[in-house]
């Protein structure tokens, strides 16, 4: 549907970047597998909304104004992401990343309160993006976790504790860079490879166990 300015009528195509404003998915909608690749800013998923990108499709962010993706519901990843913009998991909202790629050259906030789940899969960090996490997040999975492109970066600000055997690689990646800010926490409760390619930034607290 599409709101016309006094009330919601059936739409006549699917919304883009190119031919709306403002995206909403609002409470008990979701959307799920975009058949064909697809392009969207100013979309906001509501609680109780869900958006599901787990097709071969590029999905991705344009750099549009203010936050181009608002996540305060539920958001899935198991495909290629292109963050071109902002992208914000708000408090009490939550981000499923499974296998897939996360391209930048924008910014990923996980912000305090929000639940940032990494379930099974290599992921990669890609092409510029500066993945930002506000929250507290345990690492519980022993698949791959790579950077790529040139300047990728990661910056901890909350408490991130890797409580299995994982290796932090890189993909071919230039001048890529994990930032542990000040304030943060970076616990290591198992065997942390840190590949020789990336440089690590501790301004904060590094607890070893």
């Amino acid at each position: 549907q599409r709101y016309n300015g006094s009330s919601w009528v059936a739409a006549a195509q699917y919304p883009t970047a190119a031919n709306a404003e403002t995206i909403t998915i609002r409470s008990g909608h979701s959307i799920i597998n975009p058949s064909f690749p697809l392009t969207v800013d100013q979309t906001i998923i509501a609680v109780g909304g869900s958006l599901d990108v787990s097709s071969e499709q590029l999905f991705t962010i344009a750099d549009g104004a203010g936050i181009d993706l608002e996540n305060n519901g539920h958001f899935e990843l198991s495909g290629d992401l292109v963050v071109q913009g902002t992208f914000n998991t708000n408090s009490g909202a939550d981000s499923y990343f499974y296998g897939c790629t996360i391209a930048g050259p924008g910014t990923m906030n996980i912000l305090a309160g929000g639940i940032l789940n990494f379930q099974g899969g290599d992921k990669l960090i890609t092409d510029g993006l500066t993945f930002n996490l506000y929250a507290n997040f345990e690492w519980g999975y022993s698949d791959p976790f790579e950077f790529g492109g040139i300047n990728t970066t990661f910056n901890n600000y909350g408490n991130l504790n890797f409580g299995t055997q994982v290796t932090i690689g890189t993909n071919f990646a230039t001048n890529a860079t994990f930032n542990n800010q000040p304030g943060a926490t970076f616990i290591a409760d198992d065997i942390i490879s840190l590949d020789n390619a990336l440089v690590f930034n501790n301004y904060g607290n590094v607890d070893v166990l």
